[in-house]
């Protein structure tokens, strides 16, 4: 349990430094673009930085686990309550 905890608290520092790390280079380019060029394209580079970030923690669940589509409350009250949900805890 404790390798476990640690493990998930490694994990939630990295996944915090990683935000950190990627906002921080949003607003710089943004407000780089927005100087250069002004706000409609500063704008437009803030919609699609956002965009690709989204489009890559959507993929995932697209590609790889489309079970874990959703928010899940539903799925997990349903398989503790011993109904049979296709691909949950198959291991």
């Amino acid at each position: 349990m404790a390798t476990i905890g640690v493990t998930v608290g490694l994990l939630g520092w990295a996944l915090k430094a990683l935000i950190a790390t990627l906002a921080g280079a949003r607003i710089r380019a943004v407000a780089s673009v927005a100087a250069a060029h002004g706000a409609l394209p500063a704008f437009l580079l803030g919609v699609l930085w956002s965009g690709a970030l989204a489009a890559a923690a959507a993929w995932p669940v697209y590609a790889i686990a489309p079970q874990a589509a959703g928010a899940g409350v539903a799925e997990v009250m349903a398989y503790l309550n011993g109904c049979v949900v296709p691909k949950v805890g198959t291991g």
